[in-house]
């Protein structure tokens, strides 16, 4: 969850940077960035690399957008909910997909 915080936060800088011409924003940006792969990395010693990433990258997205839209007042459209929303299940069916993951009898190898 780090990660992805840590993430959103960073695009979101990047995003209100944009129209400052400080540099500092985008110095920030990546900073954020790079401590969010640091966290994900983190996260992969426990979860398989193609969940943790999916949910990194499907939730990042997920959170940017709502952020755009609440504090950048960018507007979205209904396919891009119906988009959003395709996202979050496939997070979820995966997440349900490692769960349910059959777990090897004892003394096999």
């Amino acid at each position: 969850m780090a990660a992805i915080l840590i993430e959103v936060i960073g695009t979101s800088a990047m995003n209100a940077s944009a129209d400052a011409d400080s540099n500092i924003g985008v110095a920030f940006s990546i900073v954020m960035i790079c401590l969010s792969y640091v966290f994900l990395s983190f996260a992969v010693r426990t979860i398989p690399i193609g969940v943790a990433f999916a949910v990194w990258e499907g939730l990042g997205l997920s959170l940017v957008t709502i952020v755009s839209v609440v504090y950048f007042k960018e507007s979205l459209s209904v396919p891009a909910i119906f988009a959003i929303a395709g996202i979050l299940a496939g997070i979820f069916l995966l997440h349900q997909g490692v769960i349910a993951k059959p777990v090897p009898a004892e003394g096999s190898a």
